[in-house]
């Protein structure tokens, strides 16, 4: 063999080591992130993983628990408002109060089942709290007359409407409970950090209840 055939052999060798060096090379660093997962997607899983473990379902359970009691309360503040038309006319039929006292109850109803088909709890609170004071205010005048202590019709409203009160100030009971349990709940650790991922915040509590001004004329 001459020399230049085996220099070239030898240089052929050295390409073909090279080559393989050089693809070795590219395996190992030339697919970067094969076989493991980005940042983001741990950061992604862990956060997952944070909330799952720290409270996320109780507080959705909480929440709804909260909801279901407050439209119980809408249910039964909706049924007082039909209610009132039925009482306002009876007392007006027989005269027996004034027109401030009517018109106080009649203005009250209205804005009560306004708030009754919106989303504010304190427009809500206050309308109720208006209704009942307005229909206090008209029960203690009616309730002088003698006709309408004897009148059927009357006794009958009165009947009704002191049922759903009663039912009002359950239903507020129990929602204000659901709320004391679910704003305690994610005002702990480590829900308080669930509660801000997911949005969660503290609940309004139902305040006003027609049993502190009873449209019965009771105290």
């Amino acid at each position: 063999m001459s020399a230049d055939n085996s220099t070239g052999a030898r240089g052929a060798k050295e390409g073909v080591g090279l080559g393989r060096a050089g693809g070795a090379g590219a395996g190992a660093g030339g697919a970067p992130g094969v076989g493991r997962p980005p940042a983001k997607v741990w950061v992604v899983l862990l956060a997952a993983g944070l909330v799952s473990g720290c409270g996320y379902d109780r507080i959705q359970e909480l929440g709804e628990r909260a909801a279901e009691a407050r439209a119980a309360i809408e249910v039964q503040l909706q049924r007082r408002t039909e209610l009132v038309p039925a009482l306002v006319e009876t007392v007006v039929e027989r005269g027996e109060a004034s027109e401030e006292a009517i018109t106080a109850v009649v203005d009250s109803r209205i804005a009560l089942a306004a708030a009754v088909r919106g989303d504010d709890l304190a427009a809500l609170d206050s309308a109720s709290a208006f209704l009942s004071g307005a229909l206090s205010r008209l029960m203690s005048e009616a309730e002088r007359e003698a006709t309408l202590q004897a009148d059927p019709a009357f006794q009958l409203l009165r009947s009704q409407l002191m049922g759903t009160e009663e039912q009002i100030s359950e239903a507020a009971r129990s929602y204000n409970e659901a709320v004391r349990l679910h704003n305690d709940y994610i005002a702990r650790f480590p829900q308080v950090i669930t509660a801000k991922i997911v949005g969660a915040r503290p609940l309004r509590q139902f305040r006003s209840s027609s049993a502190e001004t009873s449209a019965t004329g009771e105290s």
